[in-house]
Order: C-alpha cells, then structure tokens, then sequence
C-alpha cells in the first residue's frame, strides 16, 4: 500500500513511464513496418478487398503498402528522436485513424 497521496503511477519516475510508452509505440509501428517488407502479400491483399482501392492496378496497390510500411518506419524513428514534437504525435494519430479505417473498411 502506498503511503504518500500521490498516485501509484507517479511513484515510478515519469520519464520512465514515457519511455516504456515510447519505446511500446515504436516497437509496434516497426514491426508494422517490417512485415510490410517481409510479407507484403497480406496487406496487398487486403488494401485489394477494399471496394474503394478495388479498382487500381496491383502496382500502386504494391506501392501503397512499400509507402505504408516507410512510413510505419519514419513515425517509429520519430517516435523515439523526436518524442517531445506536437507534429509527430499528430502524424501517429492520423495514421493510425486511416489504418483503422482501412481494415474496418477490410471487414466489410
């Protein structure tokens, strides 16, 4: 139990909880980024599902997952260089509404 009023959060040092944040976010956006190199197929096939993408021709539907997969990488890199920058976390926000988007849109 603890004995000060602070929460229990706060006992620990708060650069090391936003360091563990940090590190957890980019870890999943580099492995994002790697599987998209690794096993393209998966999200080629998924981002060919989609009715709206249906129509395009498998070499952009490639570079669509080539452009995902650079930036699932640039945002893991900024994420941990740049940590303390409006814009990257914005930049991680957005895409991660158009990557929700994009496999919701999947399951239709």
């Amino acid at each position: 139990m603890w004995t000060d009023d602070r929460p229990a959060a706060t006992a620990v040092a708060p650069e090391l909880l936003w360091l563990i944040g940090r590190v957890g976010l980019a870890t999943l956006l580099m492995t994002n980024a790697i599987y998209a190199f690794v096993a393209p197929e998966s999200f080629e096939a998924m981002l060919s599902s989609l009715f709206i993408l249906g129509g395009l021709p498998a070499p952009l539907i490639g570079l669509l997952v080539v452009g995902a997969g650079l930036n699932d990488a640039l945002l893991a890199i900024f994420v941990l260089v740049r940590p303390r920058t409006p814009f990257v976390w914005a930049w991680v926000g957005a895409w991660f509404v158009v990557v929700a988007l994009v496999k919701l849109a999947a399951l239709i």
